[in-house]
C-alpha cells in the first residue's frame, strides 16, 4: 500500500499477420479477445505485440486504450499478468508492444510504436479520443519520446520511475488540440534518478502550461509497484470524466 502521496497540480504501410486469439468473458459478459500478432516496419523488421480487445455490441461502440511500455528486466508476459485483469475490469483495451531488444528505442524507434498504434486504431474498436500511455523506467523513456513526437495521439501519459530528467521541449499541437495530461510517479528514495530532478521537470512543465501531476512515493526506490495500478486507473477515470464535461 502507498503510505503517503504528495501531489503537485497544474493546469508506412504495415502488414499484420500470425494472429493468435484467446476468448474469455469480461466483467459485463462482453467477449474479450487476446491478440498476438506482428507489425512489419518499412525496414522489414518485425515488431510483435499483444492486444487485449473486445467484441463491440454495435458498430459504434469504442473502448479506451492503455499502451504499456515496460521496464528493462520485464517482458510481455509479466506485463500482461500485471495489467490484463485490471484493464478488463475497467473495460479498457490493453496494448503491450515488444521491447525485448537491448536498445528498443533505437532499434525500433518511438515512431514505430506510434505507427503501430495508428494502424490498430484503424482495425480495432479503439476510442481515438481516449488513448493513454504508461511507461515504466526505460519504457517511460520511450514513452516520453512518443508523447513529445505525437502529442495529439494521446489523451494522457503516465511515466513511472522515468530515468530521463531532461526538461521537455513542448511542441505546439495541431490547431484546436490539447497537450496530453501527464501523471509522473516517482520514488522519494530513488537514488539513481533523484526526486529533486523530477520536481524540476514538473515545475518546468507547469510553466509551459502542461496539465501535470507528480505522485511522489516517499519510500519507493527505482521501481514499480502493482498497487500503483489502481492509482493510475483512477487518474484515467478522472481524465475521462473531465473530457465528458467538455464534450
Amino acid at each position: 500500500m502507498i503510505s503517503r502521496v504528495v501531489i503537485f497540480l497544474s493546469l508506412a504501410g504495415c502488414i499484420l499477420f500470425s494472429y493468435f486469439f484467446v476468448y474469455f468473458p469480461a466483467r459485463d459478459n462482453a467477449q474479450v479477445i487476446l491478440v498476438k500478432s506482428s507489425y512489419e516496419l518499412q525496414s522489414g523488421t518485425q515488431l510483435s505485440y499483444f492486444l487485449q480487445t473486445y467484441k463491440p455490441k454495435n458498430k459504434k461502440e469504442r473502448f479506451p486504450l492503455l499502451v504499456v511500455m515496460y521496464a528493462v528486466g520485464f517482458d510481455v508476459d509479466q506485463t500482461l499478468a500485471a495489467w490484463r485483469k485490471d484493464a478488463r475490469d475497467h473495460q479498457m483495451m490493453l496494448l503491450v508492444p515488444d521491447q525485448t531488444h537491448p536498445d528498443a528505442e533505437k532499434y525500433y524507434g518511438a515512431k514505430a510504436y506510434i505507427h503501430l498504434i495508428e494502424e490498430l486504431v484503424k482495425k480495432y474498436p479503439i476510442d481515438r479520443r481516449n488513448i493513454y500511455l504508461l511507461g515504466i523506467s526505460k519504457g517511460a523513456l520511450i514513452g516520453e519520446r512518443m508523447i513529445q513526437s505525437n502529442s495529439d495521439l494521446f489523451r494522457g501519459g503516465i511515466l513511472a520511475a522515468n530515468p530521463d530528467t531532461d526538461l521537455w521541449k513542448v511542441k505546439k499541437n495541431q490547431e484546436g488540440a490539447r497537450y496530453p495530461s501527464l501523471l509522473l510517479i516517482h520514488g522519494g528514495a530513488d537514488y539513481q534518478y533523484p526526486i529533486q530532478l523530477v520536481r524540476r521537470k514538473v515545475s518546468d512543465l507547469i510553466e509551459k502550461e502542461v496539465d501535470v501531476r507528480l505522485l511522489e512515493i516517499p519510500d519507493a526506490k527505482h521501481e514499480y509497484r502493482r498497487s500503483w495500478n489502481s492509482v493510475i486507473l483512477r487518474w484515467i477515470e478522472l481524465e475521462r470524466e473531465i473530457q465528458k464535461s467538455y464534450s
